[in-house]
C-alpha cells in the first residue's frame, strides 16, 4: 500500500494536469507540472479534436476515475456526454502518461465552461 503523501502526489499530478481543461479553450487555472504539461497538451488535443465539428451546450461535466497498479493505468473510467471519440482519445492518453510506481484510485471532475 503506498503511503498517503505518493498517493497525493499521484492525485496532484493528475489534477494539475487535467483541472486546468476547465474551458473549451484549456486555459490554465492550476499550475502545472513539467511532468503534466504533456499530458495536458494530449488531452487539450482531444478534446480539440473531438469538438471540431460539435461542441456540446456548455458547461460540460465528466467524472475520471484512473485505477494504478503498479504506476500504470489499468482503468479509465469516464462519465460525462459522448462527443465524437474524446473519451476513447482520454483513455489512450491516461494509459500513455508515465506515473510513479504505485497502486491508487484517483478520481476527479473536468469541467468545461464558456470562457
Amino acid at each position: 500500500m503506498p503511503s498517503p503523501s505518493h498517493v497525493r502526489r499521484i492525485a496532484a499530478a493528475l489534477v494539475f494536469a487535467l483541472a486546468t481543461l476547465a474551458a473549451a479553450g484549456g486555459e490554465a487555472r492550476v499550475p502545472v507540472s513539467p511532468e503534466g504539461r504533456a499530458l495536458q497538451r494530449q488531452l487539450r488535443r482531444c478534446w480539440a479534436r473531438a469538438t471540431a465539428e460539435t461542441t456540446p451546450p456548455l458547461p460540460v461535466r465528466y467524472e475520471v476515475v484512473v485505477v494504478l497498479r503498479d504506476g500504470r493505468v489499468t482503468t479509465v473510467d469516464i462519465e460525462g456526454p459522448d462527443v465524437g471519440d474524446l473519451k476513447p482519445c482520454w483513455r489512450r492518453a491516461l494509459r500513455r502518461h508515465p506515473l510513479p510506481a504505485a497502486d491508487a484510485r484517483v478520481a476527479f471532475p473536468l469541467i468545461f465552461t464558456r470562457r
